[in-house]
């Protein structure tokens, strides 16, 4: 599959059938995947959490202490469950 096909995939009807907890990132200055685009996904995804961080597309590169903390603060800690 190419990265045109990715890009151009619509899946806007499906988004409110995501069940699962879900964190969106978003990075403020990301021109790929804005965080109008992160915003959406979160008004559609029941429950989800968004967290917004000082970067560009690779928050997890760019802000990576920050990113692994919105992960960590995301993820149930051992003994502990989410449903």
């Amino acid at each position: 599959m190419s990265v045109a096909a990715i890009r151009d995939m619509v899946q806007t009807n499906s988004i409110s059938r995501i069940s699962v907890r879900t964190l969106v990132v978003a990075g403020s200055e990301d021109a790929v995947t804005s965080p109008q685009e992160g915003r959406f996904l979160v008004d559609r995804i029941r429950g989800s959490q968004y967290v917004e961080l000082d970067a560009a597309h690779s928050s997890n590169v760019e802000q990576s202490d920050a990113f692994t903390s919105a992960l960590r603060d995301f993820l149930p800690s051992k003994g502990q469950s989410h449903g």
